[in-house]
């Protein structure tokens, strides 16, 4: 691949956002990973978000749930836990949306909800988007408050065969999960995505 083509994935694959303040509902990807409760916390304690969802079933790494993980952090932090919607039973990206529904339902009403960011890996972040769109039962403005994990950087991710991996497999899922329809396309729109 050359420069053009890694820099034409990167920035499709990487949004780009600044989330309106506050924002209705942070969404945060399941991951063994503590940057996404970091970001998450930071919003909640300064009232730059109402709600946080939390989401992620058993992870081999972890002594419980990605969800539950990342609510001891919250909590470690501060974050008053009726803030807090806890999903701990799914294992990808469509399971992650799917399960948290009813338990965004239980908390409060969903047809509030007019923003939404997502919490995610910069080069996972259209497909979370994506994914968020095509099944939530609401019409919401998206953003993204993205991280670059562990050696998985925006200016590096092609300099390792296991990054490398990692990012093109993203790239390769996109057209394969619309035509499935587990996703559905954004558009960019008032700074956010619908």
């Amino acid at each position: 691949m050359n420069d053009a083509q890694l820099r034409q994935i990167e920035e499709y694959l990487d949004l780009k956002t600044i989330p309106p303040v506050p924002v209705d509902l942070l969404f945060v990807f399941g991951t063994r990973l503590a940057e996404p409760a970091l970001i998450a916390a930071d919003y909640l304690k300064r009232n730059a978000a109402r709600y946080v969802v939390l989401t992620g079933g058993p992870n081999r790494y972890l002594a419980g749930t990605e969800a539950e993980a990342h609510f001891k952090i919250l909590s470690g932090l501060g974050v008053p836990s009726d803030r807090i919607i806890l999903e701990n039973r799914s294992s990808n990206t469509l399971e992650n949306v799917t399960f948290a529904v009813p338990k965004i339902r239980e908390a409060l009403n969903i047809d509030s909800v007019q923003t939404i960011a997502a919490v995610v890996k910069w080069y996972h972040c259209r497909r979370a988007i994506m994914t968020l769109k095509q099944n939530l039962p609401i019409k919401a403005r998206y953003y993204a408050l993205t991280y670059e994990p562990e050696s998985i950087g925006r200016t590096n991710w092609w300099m390792t065969d296991e990054s490398r991996r990692r990012v093109l497999k993203e790239w390769d899922k996109i057209p394969l999960y619309l035509e499935k329809g587990y996703i559905a396309d954004i558009q960019g729109e008032d700074g956010g995505f619908i």
